[in-house]
């Protein structure tokens, strides 16, 4: 956000470039002699601008509205990338452990004899 604010008793011009990502909102306050154009920073105090014409400060505030909702949805997309490209902590496509087999009985070393069937 490019904003200007008149110095020196309006003799000169302040001009200060606010970068979206360290605005929390913006609002505007409909007032009896104009409006007040309100931008609240993350950190520091707010920036207020008085006296726009009711109209003007509507079709500011909805131009700076939009722009900082897509900021915060390009950066809401940006996180999810992040969180989607970092490594997960699941394993996929892996075999279990082979569990360990406990024997109650000992086996014998020979199996018992077949029996042989005979074809008539």
């Amino acid at each position: 956000m490019f904003y200007c604010e008149p110095g020196n008793f309006g003799i000169t011009m302040n001009f200060k470039d606010i970068s979206w990502k360290s605005i929390k909102e913006v609002s505007f306050k409909e007032e009896l002699f104009g409006s007040k154009f309100i931008c609240v920073p993350l950190h520091g105090e707010n920036i207020i601008t008085e006296y726009i014409p009711k109209v003007q400060a509507r079709k500011l505030y909805q131009a700076a509205y939009e722009q900082l909702e897509s900021f915060k949805e390009q950066q809401r997309q940006l996180d999810l990338e992040e969180r989607r490209s970092s490594t997960s902590p699941v394993t996929v496509n892996t075999l279990p452990a082979p569990e360990p087999v406990e024997e109650d009985e000992p086996q014998a070393f020979f199996s018992p004899p077949l029996l042989r069937l005979q074809y008539r």
